[in-house]
């Protein structure tokens, strides 16, 4: 799909309801390849040992630029521009 196409497709969807994008499983694998990408091995993302001993939150979780960058791959969903 071209940028026109995709510019196209997202006016005709002004004022129409988006939909959902897919669920998906936060895997403990995927935040430690994040934290070892970025040289953040912070244990409250990375060790669910330590994280389910020393923070209020029971386990890890998952860091916050992470999420963020989840959201190109949301959002190309919910606008029906996905690359898949």
């Amino acid at each position: 799909m071209t940028a026109h196409e995709m510019i196209e497709k997202q006016r005709a969807a002004l004022g129409k309801p988006s939909l959902p994008s897919r669920w998906r499983t936060v895997r403990q694998e995927d935040i430690d390849q994040f934290g070892r990408c970025t040289d953040d091995m912070d244990p409250m993302h990375v060790d669910p040992e330590w994280a389910t001993r020393e923070s209020s939150f029971g386990g890890t979780i998952a860091f916050g630029f992470w999420t963020l960058a989840m959201l190109t791959t949301m959002i190309r969903e919910i606008a029906g521009t996905s690359l898949d």
